[in-house]
């Protein structure tokens, strides 16, 4: 019996692969190296579509650089601005962000307590108005007490902190409550006087302004008591 000699596969020279334009994609046999699709319409296509691509990424770059620049011309002026500001202009922001962090402390302490946040003067716990750090000597008849924790606390802004001047008549009881009798003899008695220089300032402004943020994760992650409707 004759034996039948085996047939060679003969293999393409470039071998094969698909059509590098992405609507066709169809198998082809490269006829010369390199060669990417299966004819000269879809090469001119696929052409338009990578330097569509690179033009994109081009604006995508220019754009991310030019959102950069923008955000470093906007930290060196905020930085700027910060280094020029007077004692008391540092001494309002470190109070404003030392009054929302206790109205912050306060209510992750009545969500601890399993509480409606209320005023700590008319006892309302309207969820729609606006709260602030009441102080219970105010700021101007006891700047000494401005930062003292004891002396500031969840107050209803509108009615008891502005309206009633802290409504002291009804903050002291529910104060003396809260902190107790020889707290609040001690607060009363602190006459020292209390003087920040500008570094100081501004790193008790950076810390108290780390703690809000804290308190404002942790208030998020317990939403039925997130009701920071302060300043």
């Amino acid at each position: 019996m004759p034996v039948i000699p085996k047939t060679k596969t003969i293999k393409p020279k470039y071998g094969r692969c698909k059509c590098a334009y992405k609507d066709c994609r169809k198998w082809i046999v490269r006829e010369r190296l390199g060669q990417k699709t299966c004819n000269p319409i879809c090469a001119l296509a696929w052409i338009k579509d990578k330097q569509a691509d690179e033009y994109k990424k081009i604006r995508v770059n220019q754009e991310k650089k030019s959102k950069d620049a923008e955000k470093k011309k906007k930290a060196f002026l905020k930085e700027r601005k910060e280094a020029i500001k007077s004692n008391s202009e540092l001494l309002s922001d470190a109070q404003t962000i030392f009054n929302r962090m206790r109205r912050l402390e306060d209510l992750k302490e009545f969500a601890q307590n399993n509480m409606a946040p209320e005023c700590i003067s008319c006892r309302t716990t309207n969820p729609d108005i606006q709260y602030a750090g009441g102080h219970y000597f105010s700021v101007g008849a006891r700047p000494e007490l401005r930062f003292n924790k004891n002396n500031v606390h969840y107050q209803c802004n509108y009615h008891c902190n502005q309206q009633l001047s802290a409504n002291k008549d009804q903050y002291k009881p529910w104060l003396i409550k809260k902190i107790g009798q020889s707290e609040y003899d001690k607060m009363k008695a602190d006459h020292t006087p209390k003087n920040y220089t500008n570094d100081q300032l501004r790193t008790m402004k950076k810390e108290w302004s780390k703690e809000c943020r804290e308190l404002k994760l942790w208030l998020d992650e317990h939403n039925e008591f997130n009701q920071d409707h302060g300043d």
